[in-house]
């Protein structure tokens, strides 16, 4: 039905002055016969219906009662119905938008959390200077690039999708200027010292009692993260082959620990490893599978996983029990149908460790993967497939901010390589027979 002006039904008998006009037209959503009205002119009634058959031909059209809803109900209708988020990505953009247990309004007083900056406001209401004004305060804040642009991303999803459900005209981040997020510019000095030498992991695998001694090692010499080394299965080891296969990781969601997909698609993986380890890690798979069957065949309220037995088990309630030898309540009881919980452990043996080995105390389990890194960039590994083995999404993450190679060695080359370009400049000035000047 095609929209037209009329005079309004309620207000036809009285006298033309106090008349109101309104339009009858179709709602493009719905197909339904709506009906807008309150004009005291006729004129302005026929603008609004020029106006609204604008915005249907140039497809801008908003639905006025839907554009107000408030950002934090859409932020929490856009969240819900993202069903194919990892639980991890879920939680964080959860996090994100303020709708789990976030910071109070009195603890964010600059309001840089989308809840507390646009929760309240009508998405309809929320303008691109408003948008760029929140992205320049997080900046002064001294909130970081990736940071600022996980936020903003987020928000300009929501947005979209208040667009396609024509709750807004336009995308109020389109043209916002943000700051670009550069993975080298998380280096720093201390950063670029963070790695550890063989003979200093040897150490501080002496130092950790069994098995987080060869936990550390097998990191050290495979570069897996945390909750990748948590997410191995016996069955993702191919002894014969020499590889480990990546294909879950450890989560801890709200508490709980589950198995979750890799942090990305280049995640999953096929990592080499070495002979070293490989004799290591064949050792300690014979010891672990021989435990693990004694422990199952002491429950009956516990069934063996097969090769789904994860690589590293969780420790049991109480921890501890007592040595036969010393009588001491020093030996690590292990519940072999728990995960294992990284935070726990490190927290509990890491930095005790460290100090026993005489090591940096600043050093982190991460550091680990770091020195993996950068012991196959000094081997000469070329750089893809360093790339390749720690599962990084680009070539461009690997160099800058787990390669470090050696200083003494970069500063020897270059110097090097000057001085073999001098020598020869030197020698072709040898061989260049100088013009006479003409007189």
């Amino acid at each position: 039905m095609a929209s037209h002006v009329r005079v309004s039904h309620k207000t036809k008998n009285l006298p033309k002055s106090k008349r109101r006009w309104e339009v009858s037209y179709t709602d493009p959503l719905t197909g339904r016969s709506r009906t807008k009205g309150g004009f005291t002119r006729e004129t302005d009634a026929k603008n609004w219906m020029i106006k609204f058959e604008d915005s249907i031909r140039e497809q801008t059209y908003v639905d006025d009662k839907a554009g107000g809803v408030l950002f934090i109900d859409a932020s929490r209708q856009w969240l819900n119905v993202r069903r194919n988020l990892k639980d991890r990505t879920y939680n964080d953009y959860k996090g994100l938008l303020g709708l789990g247990e976030s910071k109070r309004p009195e603890e964010d007083p600059k309001q840089l959390l989308l809840r507390n900056r646009f929760g309240k406001a009508a998405v309809s209401a929320i303008t691109e200077d408003a948008v760029q004004e929140w992205v320049t305060d997080m900046e002064r804040a001294g909130k970081s690039g990736g940071t600022i642009r996980k936020s903003f991303i987020l928000l300009k999803q929501v947005m979209k999708e208040q667009l396609r459900l024509k709750r807004v005209a336009v995308n109020p981040c389109v043209d916002v200027e943000i700051p670009k997020f550069e993975p080298w510019a998380l280096l720093n000095d201390e950063d670029e010292g963070r790695r550890l030498e063989p003979e200093e992991v040897e150490r501080l695998a002496e130092a950790l009692p069994h098995p987080f001694g060869f936990l550390a090692l097998f990191t050290a010499y495979t570069g897996l993260r945390a909750g990748e080394v948590a997410g191995l299965q016996l069955r993702d080891i191919d002894l014969a082959a020499g590889i480990v296969r990546v294909r879950r990781e450890v989560t801890d969601i709200n508490g709980i620990l589950a198995y979750d997909e890799p942090k990305s698609r280049k995640a999953k993986r096929e990592v080499t490893l070495d002979p070293y380890i490989l004799e290591e890690l064949r050792a300690y798979i014979r010891a672990h599978e021989k435990e693990a069957a004694e422990w199952f065949g002491e429950r009956e309220d516990a069934t063996h996983p097969g090769k789904k037995l994860p690589l590293f088990v969780g420790t049991a309630k109480g921890r501890r029990g007592k040595n036969p030898v010393t009588g001491k309540f020093d030996v690590i009881r292990f519940d072999y149908t728990k995960l294992l919980r990284h935070k726990a452990w490190y927290g509990r043996y890491f930095k005790k460790a460290l100090e026993a080995a005489e090591l940096d105390s600043t050093y982190r389990f991460h550091d680990l993967r770091h020195s993996y890194g950068s012991w196959l960039y000094d081997a000469g590994v070329d750089i893809k497939t360093i790339s390749r083995m720690m599962g990084h999404a680009s070539v461009e993450t690997t160099m800058a901010i787990y390669v470090h190679p050696d200083r003494d060695k970069a500063n020897d080359a270059v110097r090097n390589a000057l001085g073999n370009l001098r020598a020869g400049s030197s020698s072709r000035r040898g061989n260049v027979v100088p013009m006479r000047r003409q007189a």
